[in-house]
């Protein structure tokens, strides 16, 4: 980590459990009444594997976290309620593991940026 972050407090870690996300899928869900709300609601509760993830536009779209042992039922599921879906992360361990090394980027910047504002200081 880099020191001169770590000076000011502006990032804390912690040490977590890696959890793997490899073949999970999320799943966009577009309810159209309320009937297919309640089902897509009851099917998250109900599977084990399954989890809402996001709701957007007033939730007329929910964010589903499937995994994969479960899909083919979650598809049928939904097909079978006339739910409309779409597959917006193929494999949430790969872009868990793109977005961890963006983050390293990013705080690599900022790292160097602070170091420089720092010597700047002390040579004023």
């Amino acid at each position: 980590m880099c020191w001169a972050i770590a000076a000011f407090g502006a990032v804390h870690t912690q040490e977590v459990d890696e959890v793997s996300y490899e073949d999970f899928k999320l799943l966009r869900v577009a309810v159209t009444n309320k009937e297919q709300h309640v089902h897509v609601l009851r099917l998250a509760e109900r599977l084990n594997g399954v989890q809402v993830w996001a709701t957007h536009n007033h939730s007329t779209q929910i964010d589903l976290l499937s995994a994969p042992q479960i899909l083919d039922q979650v598809r049928a599921s939904l097909d079978t309620a006339g739910v409309s879906y779409a597959v917006i992360i193929e494999n949430l361990q790969v872009s868990k593991q793109m977005r961890a090394h963006r983050l390293a980027a990013t705080q690599f910047v900022i790292c160097k940026v602070y170091k420089m504002l720092f010597f700047n200081l002390l040579l004023q």
